[in-house]
């Protein structure tokens, strides 16, 4: 079995594929590819049964649960069904821990009202983790990403497992759930990072140019881009992988960027290209709005 995304596409869709014997959880995004090949996979070993729910398919194995949602949503509604996705994969994940969540929020940066469409997502997981049954406090969330995609479906996919995983944290960042009010009424819920010891998997969540908990270097892309670099070299650091950034090391390293536009990544690239991507095994960079408009890039 394998977690796939797919980029590029005309639009969002959840399905499953079937290739050479084997089941693929495809979520495909229309995010426009900038580098890479488009196509990101996360294998899972072992048996299991794919199950359909409503807007979410699942695969349930003997170590691993995971899912891919993608439900439209507008302005009224995305609080509301942010905290609804949310609950039912907190609920079907129940015995399992959860590893990493990737969400899209159809354009993330538009107002609403006095806040905006992140915000209203961060409202609705926020809701959804409080309210479930497991007691979750700070240091018990998952990592997660949070940027923006077109068209009008919030799209979520995520990975469980039996195996414990320990949040980690950024020493030169405030833990995102400890945000103040002036980033929303309810902080973002997840850990910076995750480390799961017993396959020497580390999972680091979307990394922005963020100190504390102010953005830095307003519209200049490589100053964005060499904090964020800084910020994963901290966070690798405090999670007991502090060569992860080293492509003489044998890790294996899955990549994601998300840039804010086109003509940014054509004209300052080379910064993360030498720095990240070069030592990279597989790796993507792919146009989306980040959470705060003033950010131009995540990693």
């Amino acid at each position: 079995m394998e977690l796939r995304f797919v980029f590029d596409q005309p639009s969002a869709f959840v399905r499953v594929d079937s290739a050479q014997d084997e089941q693929r959880l495809t979520l495909g995004l229309p995010n426009a590819l900038l580098a890479g090949t488009g196509v990101e996979s996360w294998p899972l070993a072992g048996p299991g049964e794919v199950d359909r729910l409503e807007e979410m398919i699942i695969w349930r194995g003997i170590n691993s649960l995971i899912g891919i949602a993608a439900v439209e949503v507008n302005d009224n509604n995305l609080e509301a069904a942010t905290a609804r996705l949310y609950a039912a994969i907190l609920d079907l994940t129940d015995g399992y821990v959860l590893h990493r969540f990737w969400n899209f929020v159809p354009q993330i940066n538009a107002a609403v009202g006095e806040v905006d469409r992140y915000m209203c997502f961060c409202v609705g997981r926020a809701t959804a983790f409080g309210e479930h049954a497991r007691p979750f406090q700070g240091g018990d969330l998952p990592p997660a990403s949070a940027v923006g995609t077109t068209g009008n479906h919030l799209c979520i996919a995520f990975l469980s497992g039996r195996d414990a995983l320990v949040p980690v944290e950024n020493p030169l960042q405030v833990p995102a759930y400890q945000y103040p009010k002036r980033y929303g009424p309810r902080p973002p819920s997840f850990a910076r990072a995750g480390v799961i010891d017993a396959v020497g998997e580390m999972f680091i969540s979307g990394t922005a140019s963020i100190r504390a908990s102010e953005s830095l270097h307003e519209g200049d892309f490589t100053c964005q881009a060499q904090t964020a670099l800084e910020n994963l070299a901290a966070v690798s650091e405090a999670a007991g992988h502090p060569h992860w950034l080293d492509s003489a090391q044998p890790y294996r390293r899955t990549v994601r960027v998300y840039v804010k536009r086109a003509e940014l990544w054509q004209q300052h690239g080379d910064v993360l290209q030498k720095n990240l991507l070069d030592g990279a095994q597989h790796f993507n960079v792919i146009e989306a709005d980040i959470c705060r408009p003033e950010l131009l890039v995540e990693i």
